[in-house]
């Protein structure tokens, strides 16, 4: 696994156009941005993810419950 100091500012603008998209000036302005304010777009993208992940997974049943409720009908 890489260290995030080995990681490119190219290889976050590719992980954030991943996860979220990205506009043609808002990829100029990540090339032009410090590292650092590439880095934290990164991680708020992957926190929106999360996120989003979370909500599906809330609403999902687990492989045991729905076995449950299947034996039960």
């Amino acid at each position: 696994m890489m260290c995030n100091e080995n990681v490119q500012r190219e290889t976050y603008i590719e992980w954030i156009e991943m996860m979220v998209g990205l506009s043609d000036l808002e990829r100029k302005r990540l090339d032009n941005d410090d590292i650092r304010k590439v880095r934290f777009k990164y991680k708020m993208a992957l926190q929106e993810k999360t996120d989003e992940l979370d909500i599906v997974k809330r609403g999902r049943k687990s492989c045991l419950e729905n076995f449950y409720l299947r034996t039960q009908a």
